[in-house]
C-alpha cells in the first residue's frame, strides 16, 4: 500500500471514529479504591484494644450510597489487606478450613478487581492461594510469573463493564 493510500486510510478511520463518537455515548464512571486495609476489616485494633475510626466496614455505606446513585461504580482495592490485625491472622493461621474473613468481606461488598500487594504475599501461597479461590473477583498482578509454568500466577488484567 502506497503511503497516500495509508494516509487516506488513516483519515477515513479517524473520521469515522469521531462519527461515531457522539455526545449521547459518554458515560460517566465512579472508581471508589481501597488501599492498605491492613486487616482492618472491623472498626475495632485488637493489637490496642479500642475503637477505630476507619476501617473496611466503615466505607460500606458510602459504596451502598454510591451504587444507589448510578449503576457504573467500579470497586477496587490496591492490595495489603491480609495482614496487620490479629482478625485477619486468625484465618491465615489458626482456622485455615473456614471461609476467610477478607474474601467474605470483600466479596459482601462487591469488590470488582484487587491487585497483591506486598503483605499479601508475605501471609503465603497457602494463604493467597485460598483468599484468590474464595473472591468473587481477580486478584491482579500482572508481573508475578509462575515459575514452573512461566505463565502470569494471578490474572493480569480485568475488563469491566460497567452500564453497557
Amino acid at each position: 500500500m502506497s503511503r497516500a493510500a495509508r494516509l487516506v486510510t488513516f483519515v477515513l478511520l479517524i473520521l469515522w471514529l469521531s462519527a461515531s463518537c457522539s455526545r449521547n455515548s459518554i458515560t460517566h464512571v465512579t472508581i471508589l479504591q481501597t488501599t492498605d486495609i491492613h486487616g482492618t476489616i472491623l472498626p475495632y485494633d485488637y493489637i490496642e484494644n479500642r475503637k477505630m475510626d476507619v476501617s473496611l466496614a466503615h466505607i460500606a455505606s458510602y459504596v451502598k450510597k454510591q451504587r444507589s446513585e448510578t449503576d457504573a461504580v467500579v470497586l477496587l482495592d490496591g492490595g495489603d489487606i491480609l495482614q496487620g490485625q490479629p482478625l485477619v491472622y486468625y484465618h491465615n493461621f489458626i482456622d485455615t478450613v473456614s471461609p476467610h474473613i477478607v474474601p467474605e468481606a470483600l466479596n459482601w461488598l462487591k469488590y470488582d478487581a484487587e491487585t497483591v500487594g506486598n503483605h499479601d504475599i508475605e501471609a503465603g501461597h497457602s494463604v493467597y492461594d485460598k483468599v484468590t479461590r474464595e473472591y468473587d473477583f481477580p486478584l491482579l498482578g500482572a508481573n508475578a510469573v509462575d515459575i514452573k509454568s512461566g505463565k502470569p500466577y494471578f490474572t493480569p488484567y480485568v475488563i469491566l463493564n460497567k452500564n453497557n
